[in-house]
């Protein structure tokens, strides 16, 4: 069985066609639509269900997940996050708390960013640790033919110690 959406006032008629005592052939050639007998029954259950009230598909309320933020949160955030763009999801979240009172959930703050706002997050590289250990003992395997006290860390790189490595050698021999 296929789905098929109907608009709301579609659906309004045909109960309303059905309830004037109109046949299901002629509902749906006066409709222009081919509506299934499965969907004239469900459509019937809602209509007893509701205790038979219809109403206008103007005021019915929007459904599906609201847009939670107001435009002065909206653009409280992107000021936020272009002053602070390493913020983690939670850390925005407190700050709109702190701010607004709102209280979001991480998921609610993630989809607001990426689907309202159009703010993207780049992910962070992984790191392999076997290949940082790797390194990580090539370097102090290189090392060992210098005595400690030769030795002075000020956060140089060990591509720096590569390219010295030649000259030190040629110090010391």
């Amino acid at each position: 069985m296929v789905y098929r959406s109907y608009a709301p006032a579609t659906k309004i008629s045909a109960i309303r066609m059905s309830i004037q005592g109109f046949s299901q052939k002629f509902i749906c050639d006066s409709l222009g639509y081919s509506i299934s007998r499965q969907s004239f029954k469900r459509w019937g259950d809602l209509f007893q269900q509701t205790r038979r009230i219809i109403r206008d598909p103007d005021l019915y309320e929007t459904r599906g997940p609201h847009s939670s933020l107001t435009a002065d949160e909206c653009n409280m955030i992107i000021e936020l996050v272009q002053a602070e763009p390493a913020l983690f999801l939670t850390e925005i979240r407190e700050r709109l708390f702190d701010a607004s009172g709102k209280l979001l959930s991480v998921e609610a703050v993630h989809h607001n960013l990426v689907n309202r706002l159009c703010i993207t997050l780049k992910k962070a590289g992984t790191l392999n640790i076997r290949k940082s250990l790797v390194s990580k003992y090539s370097f102090v395997e290189r090392m060992r033919f210098f005595p400690a006290d030769w030795l002075v860390f000020t956060g140089i790189t060990i591509n720096f110690f590569k390219s010295i490595k030649p000259h030190i050698l040629q110090f010391m021999s």
